[in-house]
């Protein structure tokens, strides 16, 4: 799961190195669905382990004294938490492709919470969010098999508890290492106190504990520390480009490794959302009066 981009603090050039380090974070966050998917423990301790482990990881790097505890960061505590859910459960439940493309419809709920809290309709806006609903109602048309339906309701809830996250990111005005460490904390604990069973680690086999450290401290930790570097080289508009790569790249690993293909469904909303996602992306790097929407990319 990728963060969501603030800006940096200039827009200067793009560097080759800054590139490099939001493509390896882009890279490192498509893994998730892989190690979901081949991971045995329980979903809730998979999140509570793995968020527990971001957290540490994020801590050293954090500057407390600018670090503010107020309803923002509980807000982006919540929603991010809730994503990570969400996404966990989706993941497990349907095909990796359908949770993470549905996971990436956050910019639609973007759109419509933009519309909501300030009536103002952009008409270019409608194209990638016509994309995205297609795309989101060609996966929810899919036959059920299982759990499959539930992943995806669960991916689609995922969708608008990120977009929750992103506009709850951009009212906080302190380091992002801070503010995502400090939501990891908070996700590990409540899970591990309101979860029974989180605590019961014994039985978790080494594979399985070197799995969740990767997952903790690299694919969210390095991978976050990666990110933020990158952006302080390159502009905001190609950062949110790059970062793309992760949808991409997510169900391509859980096929070469586990053959999972999603259905003609999913293969149809996959392309749908993806494209929306593009359309959306290339709007507002071409048109500045996107650009000054509150919540936009």
């Amino acid at each position: 799961m990728s963060a969501p981009v603030r800006p940096a603090a200039g827009e200067g050039a793009a560097q080759p190195a800054g590139m490099a380090l939001v493509l390896l974070a882009a890279v490192l966050w498509s893994s998730s669905g892989l190690f979901v998917k081949l991971l045995t423990v329980p979903a809730f301790q998979l999140i509570a382990i793995r968020a527990g482990l971001a957290a540490l990881t994020l801590l050293p790097f954090v500057r407390f004294r600018a670090l503010r505890l107020d309803a923002n960061l509980a807000l982006v505590s919540v929603a991010l938490g809730a994503t990570q859910v969400f996404f966990v459960f989706a993941t497990r439940w349907t095909t990796a492709a359908n949770a993470i493309a549905l996971q990436s419809t956050a910019p639609a709920w973007v759109f419509v919470g933009v519309w909501l809290a300030t009536r103002r309709l952009q008409p270019p806006l409608l194209i990638p969010l016509g994309l995205i609903g297609a795309g989101i109602a060609a996966i929810l048309v899919e036959p059920a098999h299982g759990t499959s339906l539930l992943g995806n309701l669960l991916g689609l809830g995922g969708g608008f508890c990120f977009a929750l996250t992103q506009i709850a990111f951009k009212r906080i005005n302190q380091p992002a290492v801070g503010t995502v460490a400090m939501a990891n904390l908070a996700s590990a604990l409540a899970i591990a106190l309101l979860v029974p069973g989180t605590l019961q680690v014994a039985s978790i086999a080494t594979w399985e504990w070197l799995s969740l450290v990767y997952l903790g401290a690299i694919q969210i930790g390095l991978a976050m520390l990666c990110f933020m570097a990158g952006v302080r080289r390159i502009t905001v508009s190609q950062a949110s480009i790059l970062v793309q790569l992760e949808p991409l790249l997510n169900p391509l690993w859980v096929y070469l490794v586990l053959g999972e293909l999603p259905s003609a469904y999913g293969f149809a909303g996959f392309a749908l959302i993806g494209a929306g996602i593009a359309v959306d992306t290339w709007l507002r790097l071409w048109l500045p009066s996107l650009q000054r929407v509150p919540g936009g990319a």
